[in-house]
């Protein structure tokens, strides 16, 4: 009769009324055995450790090889983007400029927000996207300036509105979106 007994993670005793010839036991023989789940584990754990290893490295130097770059376009007309080599999809973020605030005696009136459009233009090499960007209102409670971005070969566009200039009392009305698959109006002024 075999009866096992837990003797901590590593090992397990057994114990057995027979008596084998080599050891020469004379009542029962207690032997100890290596617990191979133990073994097992520890091979498991190393494998997992391998294979996380293997995964991060992975992940870096692909995140690398796929990295997104911004470019960043201040107020003015006329700007381009020429799509580089490799690149098939731009995605574009355009803010309209804010209104200002009224300068004059009270009561004083903030200005609009500027309105805010994003969209996702599938390109192709060497096609230009034109851009033009709204400047903020200057003081004396002016409107900001339209952000207007277009895809010369889609024929697409995409408007920012600027915001609404602050008049003596009343505040300046935000600025709307359009031609994007996001589309919002700015915040009016206070």
């Amino acid at each position: 009769m075999q009866q096992f007994l837990p003797f901590g993670n590593s090992l397990s005793m057994s114990l057995s009324n027979a008596q084998p010839a080599d050891f020469g036991c004379e009542e029962a023989c207690i032997t100890k055995t290596v617990n191979n789940s133990l073994v097992k584990r520890k091979k498991q754990s190393r494998f997992h450790l391998t294979a996380f290893a293997i995964l991060f490295l992975n992940l870096f130097f692909v995140s690398n090889i796929f990295a997104q770059t911004t470019q960043t376009f201040t107020p003015g007309v006329g700007q381009t983007f020429t799509v580089p080599a490799g690149v098939t999809s731009v995605t574009v973020k355009a803010w309209g400029g804010g209104g200002s605030a009224n300068n004059s005696t009270a009561p004083k009136a903030g200005g609009g927000g500027g309105g805010y459009s994003e969209k996702t233009f599938t390109v192709a090499s060497g096609q230009t996207i034109n851009i033009a960007v709204g400047a903020a209102g200057t003081p004396s409670s002016t409107a900001g300036g339209n952000t207007t971005v277009t895809h010369a070969a889609s024929s697409t566009s995409m408007t920012a509105n600027g915001g609404g200039g602050g008049i003596a009392g009343t505040a300046g009305t935000g600025g709307t979106a359009s031609g994007g698959s996001i589309n919002n109006t700015g915040g009016a002024g206070v």
